[in-house]
């Protein structure tokens, strides 16, 4: 073979090589910008939409959050880690933020709301935040709520034939809300851990109330 054809076909070869090679880089390219385009799309939609969700919350929690019956009663009795008990009347003396849950409730869930009742305690006070937990076996609670970075906050155990029955607690869900030494629960809302916006703005609304 010629050595001038040799040339022509290494020539060739490498044309091809650097033809398939920008090929290559333009569609990775296209594909970049492409991906790139469809993710702040859809980036812009999930901000859209969490910020639809949020002010719809929002205005549910505004409306709608004293009208929830939350039905304790004074004289409902409660028991510390010690298995002290108390009428919840000894416990509700004052305007306080309420957390309540049970031994069913998606413990996730709780866990994600424990920052919001530290933040509550450092803003309005140790002694503004009870949690009423309902479970079969008391200790369960305690043992159970030791696993995560509670604030130092009241807790208690109310038995869970009290409530059992409640609008609220069907829904199988922990939910927060104020109450004071009326019984009269107010703004109450069922947190959502998939919509984070939800909490930090229900920390802000009571951080503007009188609580503190």
């Amino acid at each position: 073979m010629a050595l001038s054809t040799l040339n022509e076909m290494k020539k060739n070869i490498a044309f091809y090589i650097l033809g398939f090679t920008y090929t290559g880089v333009l569609i990775f390219a296209f594909y970049k910008l492409h991906a790139s385009a469809q993710i702040h799309k859809i980036e812009k939609q999930k901000m859209y939409l969490d910020s639809l969700t949020s002010k719809q919350l929002q205005e549910t929690i505004l409306e709608y959050g004293s009208t929830v019956e939350v039905n304790l009663k004074k004289d409902f009795i409660v028991t510390d880690s010690n298995n002290n008990a108390y009428p919840l009347e000894k416990i509700i003396k004052d305007k306080m933020v309420v957390y309540r849950l049970n031994e069913t409730n998606c413990m996730t869930c709780v866990e994600k709301y424990i920052p919001y009742l530290n933040a509550f305690a450092k803003k309005i006070g140790r002694s503004k935040v009870v949690i009423l937990g309902s479970f079969s076996i008391p200790r369960n609670l305690f043992l159970t709520l030791k696993n995560y970075q509670i604030a130092n906050l009241a807790i208690y155990n109310l038995k869970p034939s009290y409530m059992q029955n409640e609008k609220i607690d069907l829904t199988n869900e922990p939910y927060v809300f104020v109450m004071d030494n009326t019984f009269k629960a107010s703004k109450v809302i069922i947190p959502k851990k998939e919509i984070p916006q939800l909490s930090e703005y229900y920390k802000q609304y009571l951080f503007s109330s009188q609580l503190n």
